[in-house]
């Protein structure tokens, strides 16, 4: 009996050991088909140390689709590894794999790089063939050479057709690590850029095939062209990546802090940081004014400077910031941030503590949604969301303001834009250690006079250094720049990604015993178009073909700066100096304008004194482009008000010059006739 029970017994176990074995296969095979559902068709790593053996890249998704390195492999740091490096010669094939064939209506591929300089088009990742003519088969993604990514499709079964998508100019940057996704689900092409979409196209052809050529990289059938980056990663689907798995995809690289570049923030905007920079209103190289924030109702208000300001009798809300006062003299008062590059088809919340000194006044939250709300007199935190949408591309310039829709005066503290619809608890924007550090700024510096005896050249610093020319004779300030021959030429205007400006623009500085002299060339292919709205000196200027001039009498702009903006109408706007002491001219020609400008040193000899003065040099450019370009000699990122970051201008000998030396022999004292005395 008890033998039979126990041979039931170990037989039951064989049945159970069975079963076991069974849904141990199953469920193998089921996790299998869930490995090949997920669409993936090849994953590759191209590091020193894992996924290549020689010239071999293995395929990690265990299809089998292997590349060949053509060429000599060179390796590139890229965080803490090393990374495949193509110099300009080499490129790989994985082949004409089936599975790399993907047509149909559902695509998608990621590539992980670092950019690099190129004059041509690149094709980072390929399966693209074409004669020009009748055939267009496949899909490919390029680097083009003013920074833009490019998809080209081959559309249609018959490959009749092709198309090309486009994110804005200027997204790629050259040295900076990318996280690339393109995804095609049959109604939408989208490209996303560190998580962030860049662009988004209907289109609901399907992807022609393409099976007699491979997929290749830095290769493609229509071009040879070849840069200098480098790879880090590349998976291909056969199907469309949901936006969940494409964020999930760049927060998992980001954790390791190779994609985590400061650089990037404005393109990735991930997470709910802060991206208004000194939302404290703490910075303030003009006392009293915050940097990045600012009026643009110049041309209503006659002192409009004296309507804002820092308010340190005012108990701000939260610990850590100040508290701006505005005072409104008229209808409406518009305060507003300075311009914040930030990807657009995205959910913006702006929030910002306000108070009123009426019981209720009527503000406007301005910057991609529209929202009135009534303020009164204590602290209160007001929101608005929207979403971001504009006609001149992906990558976007915005801004977001308040508008005092009433009489009185608005207390204003902790301003917040974030990703999203819903705001969360006030922080500080990450970026404002790095705008604001005093490793940006000019101190500690050495200096020593240059061996030509023009002046000062400034070491310790990382930015430019222009040197103005003594001129023996008063130039005529017409505006025709044809006495300036003899002064060097200042070049390589940047945009705020660091990039040259599409058209170049030069500048000349220099100085007699009067004034200071800053001449433009601003060369304009479109001059037939050049926008000049802007007819008197108190205006908005700033929407005009114009030039901007920032000058600091201070290494450190301990002292603040003075602003000053002309257009080609001769119009000369001026902030922290008596403008109409200025000479300025200007003069449209064929293909270029130029524009002239002469500060008074009495006007300067007003401020605070001490060598190496700080100076920038910018150009707004409108004529004949769907987008403004905004330009300066010494860059500064996405607003010009950033003196820490501005150049250094040297060679001014003030020792020399009338108006910053005087002796005691020079004082006399004059008596008036109501009785007083007075120093001259």
């Amino acid at each position: 009996m008890f033998l039979n029970r126990r041979g039931k017994e170990i037989r039951m176990k064989k049945i159970w050991l069975v079963v076991l074995m069974l849904a141990y296969v199953i469920l193998g095979c089921s996790s299998a088909a869930i490995s090949s559902d997920n669409g993936l068709v090849a994953s590759y790593k191209f590091h020193e140390s894992n996924g290549i053996d020689g010239k071999t890249v293995s395929d990690l998704s265990g299809n089998e689709n292997n590349g060949t390195i053509a060429g000599n492999v060179d390796w590139q740091p890229f965080g803490d590894y090393k990374v495949l490096k193509m110099n300009g010669v080499d490129n790989v094939s994985f082949g004409k794999s089936e599975k790399l064939d993907i047509s149909g209506k559902s695509l998608a591929f990621e590539v992980w790089f670092t950019s690099g300089k190129s004059d041509q088009s690149v094709p980072i990742l390929c399966k693209f063939d074409t004669n020009w003519k009748t055939l267009y088969r496949g899909w490919g993604l390029y680097q083009e050479k003013d920074g833009r990514l490019r998809v080209w499709l081959g559309l249609n079964k018959t490959g009749n057709d092709a198309k090309a998508y486009d994110t804005k100019r200027g997204i790629i940057q050259a040295g900076v690590p990318y996280h690339v996704i393109v995804t095609y689900d049959g109604e939408f092409v989208c490209i996303y850029v560190n998580g962030q979409p860049m662009a988004k196209v209907p289109e609901s052809r399907e992807i022609a095939p393409n099976p007699s050529f491979p997929l290749l990289m830095q290769r493609s059938g229509y071009v040879g062209s070849r840069g200098q980056w480098a790879v880090d990663k590349i998976k291909v689907y056969n199907r469309a990546l949901t936006s969940d798995e494409i964020i999930k995809s760049f927060e998992e690289d980001k954790k390791q802090g190779v994609y985590n570049i400061g650089s990037t923030d404005a393109i990735r905007g991930s997470g709910s940081r802060n991206l208004l920079i000194n939302s404290t209103f703490t910075h303030c190289s003009n006392p009293g004014i915050p940097d990045w924030w600012g009026t643009a109702l110049a041309k209503d208000i006659e002192k409009w400077d004296g309507c804002y300001g820092i308010d340190d009798n005012a108990t701000p809300p939260l610990d850590g910031v100040k508290c701006l006062r505005i005072v409104n003299p008229i209808d409406k008062f518009w305060f507003t941030s300075t311009f914040t590059q930030l990807p657009a088809r995205q959910y913006y919340t702006f929030s910002i503590y306000l108070k009123s000194s009426e019981p209720e006044m009527p503000v406007s939250l301005g910057g991609f949604a529209g929202k009135k709300v009534m303020v009164t007199r204590e602290w209160q935190r007001y929101t608005a969301s929207g979403l971001c949408v504009d006609p001149w591309g992906a990558d976007i310039m915005r801004c977001v303001d308040i508008t005092m829709e009433g009489k009185g005066t608005l207390w204003a503290a902790a301003p917040q834009l974030e990703y999203g619809k819903e705001a969360t608890p006030y922080k500080p924007s990450d970026q404002d250690i790095l705008t604001f550090s005093r490793s940006n700024s000019a101190a500690p510096l050495s200096t020593k006079v240059d061996e030509a005896g023009l002046g000062l050249v400034i070491s310790g610093q990382s930015y430019p250094t222009i040197s103005a020319a003594r001129l023996s004779k008063t130039p005529v300030i017409n505006g025709n720049m044809d006495e300036w021959d003899a002064v060097p030429v200042l070049k390589d205007f940047k945009v705020s990604s660091g990039s040259r400006a599409a058209v170049p623009t030069e500048a000349k500085v220099a100085y007699d015993d009067k004034y200071l002299y800053i001449g433009f060339k601003c060369p304009e292919p479109a001059a037939d178009k050049i926008i000049t709205k802007c007819k008197d000196s108190r205006g908005y200027i700033f929407n005009d073909d114009s030039i901007e001039i920032f000058l600091s009498t201070t290494p450190d702009s301990s002292d603040g700066y003075i602003q000053l903006a002309g257009n080609t109408a001769g119009i000369l706007w001026a902030k922290d100096i008596e403008g109409e002491q200025c000479r300025y001219a200007a003069r449209v020609g064929k293909g270029e304008w130029t524009a002239e400008i002469a500060i008074p040193f009495s006007q300067l000899a007003k401020r605070n004194i001490k060598l190496p003065w700080r100076l920038n040099l910018c150009r707004n450019r409108f004529a004949g482009l769907p987008a403004p370009e905004y330009s300066m000699w010494s860059c500064t990122g996405s607003t010009y008000h950033m003196p820490p970051k501005f150049g250094y201008l040297a060679g001014i000998d003030t020792g020399s010059i009338p108006y910053f030396s005087w002796s005691v022999n020079d004082i006399k004292l004059v008596a008036e006739p109501e009785g007083d005395i007075s120093l001259t």
